[in-house]
């Protein structure tokens, strides 16, 4: 009989810092008809990684709604119909998203090359689509896994 390795939540967040470190392009990405959580969430993942000096590309299927137009670096956002030739990246994040078809085929058809895909979520529901997956149904957000992961 093998034996289970348990995974804390500690160490799932130091692996998946540790691949968006090794990575040198990202795609961000989150759910259609965005809220605050996943729009905030992208921004904050994305500006983070670009301090890094990684290539990140923020990609949400109907981009950023106007009511969350105040958001600092929310036109960096793009929608599928600005990708003018699709991404080859080492990295995809979905963010704040329980499935994956929440995503948009249209930002998935975007994305020539997802390299490894990880899936941070809050939602109970999600059930854990990526490569690497942080899901915890006690954060309240999204948001608050994306800063403890920062």
């Amino acid at each position: 009989m093998g034996l289970t390795r348990m995974v804390t939540n500690q160490q799932r967040l130091a692996e998946i810092g540790e691949t968006l470190l090794a990575a040198e392009k990202v795609a961000v990405v989150s759910h259609l008809r965005p809220d605050g959580d996943a729009i905030g969430s992208a921004l904050a993942l994305g500006r983070v990684l670009q301090g890094l000096g990684k290539e990140v590309t923020v990609l949400n299927q109907d981009g950023v709604p106007e009511s969350l137009g105040f958001l600092p670096g929310c036109q960096a956002v793009m929608t599928p119909a600005e990708i003018k030739v699709p991404l080859k990246v080492d990295v995809t994040v979905a963010l704040d998203t329980a499935a994956q078809e929440r995503v948009g085929e249209a930002v998935w058809r975007s994305i020539a090359e997802r390299g490894t895909v990880v899936n941070i979520d809050h939602h109970i529901s999600n059930p854990g689509y990526g490569d690497l997956n942080y899901i915890d149904a006690k954060a309240p957000a999204t948001g608050e896994i994306v800063f403890d992961l920062i």
